[in-house]
């Protein structure tokens, strides 16, 4: 995740535990919730999760 997006997933995180603390949400409601900021960033790039697992069964075993 880039720097500005893991800087507003925190922000908006912590918004949402605020609102648990604060008693505005229930757990079910907060844990959609995280759920969903989690959808929102990705950790990492759906396109290059496509690439792995690495498929090496082309390639000669090396070592003995």
């Amino acid at each position: 995740m880039a720097r500005r997006e893991e800087e507003r997933y925190q922000q908006e995180l912590e918004e949402i535990d605020q609102m648990k603390r604060d008693g505005e949400i229930s757990l079910e409601t907060w844990e959609l919730m995280r759920d969903n900021l989690d959808l929102n960033y990705p950790e990492e790039d759906p396109e290059e999760a496509d690439e792995y697992p690495l498929d090496l069964s082309g390639y000669p075993e090396t070592f003995d």
